[in-house]
Order: C-alpha cells, then structure tokens, then sequence
C-alpha cells in the first residue's frame, strides 16, 4: 500500500470517528459507559415527565443562585448539560447561546448547565476565552444531570411553563438547535 493510501485511509478513519462522536455525544471518561449512546435516538424526544423542578436551585457561574420553581408558571426553561471536555458540547454551545438571544424577551430562559468535575475552575476561563453568553451554571457533582437522567453529553431538556419536561434531545447534529427552537414555541404556545 503506497503512503498517500495510507494516508486517505488514515483520514477516513478520523473523519468516521469525528463524525461518530459528535452523533453520539460525550461520556464521561470516569464513569462507566452504560449503553451505547449511539443505540440512542440522537433527534428530540418527548418525555412526558422528568423530576419536579420546583424543587431544584441552580448555582450560577457568578456565584447567584436561581430556583427554577420561579419560572414555573411564567417561563419556559431550556437547559443544556455540557462540559468543556466534550467536542459537540462546545460546537453546540454557541448555537445554545443564539438560540437563548433569539428567545431572552419572549417567555424562554437558557441554562448552559456544566458537567465539568472542577466546576468554575474550567468553567469560568472557557466562558471568558469563548465569549458565552447565555447564563451558565454549575452541576460539579452531576446530581443535577442525574435528575434528568443524563448519560452522554450535550443533553438538551426543555421544559414548559407548568414544569414538566416537554423534550430530551441527545447528543449534537447540525441543525439540531431548531429542533430544541420548535419544542420552546410549542411550550410557549401551550
């Protein structure tokens, strides 16, 4: 096999990896994988149910708190799991961040909710180097993804005004943010 062979074949091999984790998501690499992600429907879908999120307070990079209890009743609540670590986390990210300015006066609020162990001290020079600016929260003990049955990362929950858990949405393609887009006016429409 001749080198420039080798080397298509090479390049193959990485853009089928790429292209597979991207689809999949992220795992972390410290705890067991459990199912294979990619066995998963990676497009949104619908839950029906999820944890009473009256009862949950996130903690905010800026060291505020919020209880989502205050939005029930009043606002839709988008939250997206993810960590610095995970390459479709941080391609979707920005994406995330559009889709929370397209939506910041119309009844929807965006949480980039991180799974990162050190919490802010990979967190907070990420955000500044990359310029995020949705609100982001910490999840360093991964209680708060647990709730929400979070396995593989970005993980994409929307949630209507009554509370309930109205979309999952696994892993990242492009485009994938306008699914999570009709799920918030779905919820916004009632």
């Amino acid at each position: 096999m001749s080198t420039r062979s080798v080397a298509r074949a090479l390049t193959f091999v990485a853009l089928a990896a790429l292209v597979v984790m991207v689809l999949a998501g992220c795992q972390r690499p410290s705890e067991p994988t459990g199912p294979d992600p990619a066995a998963k429907t990676v497009a949104a879908q619908p839950s029906g149910g999820g944890p009473d999120v009256k009862a949950i307070t996130l903690e905010l990079l800026d060291g505020r708190k919020v209880a989502l209890a205050d939005h029930v009743g009043k606002d839709v609540v988008v939250i997206d799991f993810w960590a610095t670590w995970c390459p479709p986390c941080t391609e979707y990210l920005p994406k995330f961040a559009e889709l929370a300015e397209r939506y910041k006066d119309k009844g929807a609020v965006f949480y980039a909710v991180s799974q990162d162990d050190d919490g802010a001290k990979s967190v907070k020079p990420f955000v500044e180097k990359n310029n995020v600016t949705c609100n982001v929260a910490l999840d360093q003990t991964h209680a708060l993804g647990k709730l929400f049955g979070v396995e593989s990362i970005p993980y994409t929950v929307v949630i209507d005004m009554a509370g309930k858990v109205t979309l999952k949405h696994i892993g990242y393609e492009t485009g994938g943010e306008e699914e999570v887009a009709r799920a918030v006016d779905a919820a916004l429409a009632g």
